[in-house]
């Protein structure tokens, strides 16, 4: 069953005016309440494209927009996954695109989004508790750049924020996945930077 977004979030399909993603104005650190480092659904209208859109377009929209993610959906209208700019900034999309014998314009979102089923997930009460380093320490255990928010409207299947390594990096003024280490060799690999011998 996947997990159903806070009602408050609503489709408005692809907007004809983006406005800029807007972070808190704070002096942040990593003993901050974790709950001001969350994209909170209630309080912040998350971007909402469709598996079906292409990179190209999605890479517009983040610069458009400044967002550092967008939720994904289904043409139902179900959440799928979450696209980072990451996904679409960095050498993951072209990586993807060289493997699969595409350009980098034929790729959809759906490719290259993290799908729900790959994303670490906190309780809404856990993260009014927690600290920001204590929610970066959980992201690093799971080797996760992003982590869903459980619990809206007293429902514990019900997705009302997100924490990305993107914004809290954008938040605490530094690169926050710097000093992770690598879980598995698949997570090496992706932090690696090729190196081109010739």
């Amino acid at each position: 069953m996947n997990p159903k977004l806070n009602a408050s979030v609503t489709h408005s399909g692809q907007p004809p005016h983006l406005p800029a993603a807007r972070l808190p104005d704070l002096d942040m650190d990593l003993n901050s309440p974790a709950i001001l480092g969350m994209m909170d659904f209630s309080n912040e209208q998350p971007l909402r494209v469709s598996l079906r859109i292409g990179a190209e377009t999605a890479r517009q929209l983040f610069e458009a927009s400044h967002a550092c993610s967008m939720l994904v959906e289904n043409a139902d209208g179900d959440l799928q996954g979450v696209l980072s700019r990451a996904d679409v900034f960095d050498s993951k999309a072209l990586s993807l695109a060289s493997r699969s014998r595409q350009a980098f314009s034929e790729l959809e979102v759906g490719e290259l989004m993290t799908p729900l089923a790959r994303i670490g997930r906190i309780g809404l009460r856990e993260t009014c508790q927690a600290s920001l380093g204590e929610v970066l320490a959980t992201m690093e255990a799971l080797g996760e750049r992003l982590l869903l928010v459980m619990g809206g409207q007293q429902d514990p299947e019900t997705v009302c924020g997100l924490f990305s390594t993107e914004r809290l990096s954008r938040l605490l003024h530094r690169d926050v996945t710097s000093s992770w280490r690598a879980g598995s060799f698949a997570d090496l690999e992706q932090r690696l930077v090729p190196v081109d011998l010739e």
